[in-house]
Parts: structure tokens; sequence; C-alpha cells
């Protein structure tokens, strides 16, 4: 599963390494699939909606042990767009962007990201 979603979906993903810890994202798609949910890894747009970036960072992230110090999108202002520089902040981690997916698609709700946590 882990390679699914970190390989597919997030940009911070490194096969050599052994991660002892893991993004929230991961976690909470790792709990709803043991409830029952059926998660589909093969989302063909990438993109994501980004006016769902707060209520995910304020039901998610803020529990994720990388939040206060190691999450790069967190800490660059959370926004993919480019900064004044012309350089393009940091994605979101793979867990992140897969759970917008869902959302969007009414698969599964913010209550049942509540309800993991």
């Amino acid at each position: 599963m882990r390679e699914n979603l970190c390989r597919s979906f997030c940009a911070y993903f490194k096969p050599s390494t052994k991660e002892e810890l893991e993004c929230q994202g991961l976690l909470v798609v790792e709990r709803l699939m043991k409830n029952g949910k059926a998660i589909n890894f093969f989302v063909t747009d990438r993109a994501y909606d980004y006016s769902m970036q707060e209520m995910l960072i304020q039901n998610m992230c803020t529990v994720c042990p990388f939040y206060q110090n190691d999450c790069d999108f967190i800490l660059s202002k959370r926004s993919p767009a480019l900064n004044r520089q012309g350089t393009k902040r940091p994605p979101p981690c793979g867990g992140f962007i897969i759970l917008t997916h869902l959302v969007e698609r009414n698969i599964i709700t913010i209550d049942d990201i509540r309800d993991i946590l």
C-alpha cells in the first residue's frame, strides 16, 4: 500500500530510504482501508483543489509528526503557487493529495478523516 500511494503521489518518497515515520495522510489512508473503504490509487489527474487545503490542514495535518518542523509544504505557506521569485513552492505529501481527490469525488468525507484521527 505504501508503495502504491507514496511512489505514485508523493514528491518526498525515497525508495532507497527506510523511513520510520509516516505522514499523517498515509496513516489516515491505511486506517480508512482497514475500516473497509475502497481506495483507488490510480487517479489520472494529480492536480487537486487548492480550496480544500485549509480544510485538510485543520483536520489532518496538525496532528502529523512532520507538521511543526519538517513539513516543507506547511513551512512554505501551504501554497503550491509560485512565490515572488518565480520558484514553485513545495507540494503537500502524497497522502494529502490522495485524500483531497477522495474527498472531491465524495468517496470519503472530512468527517471520515476526523473519525479516523
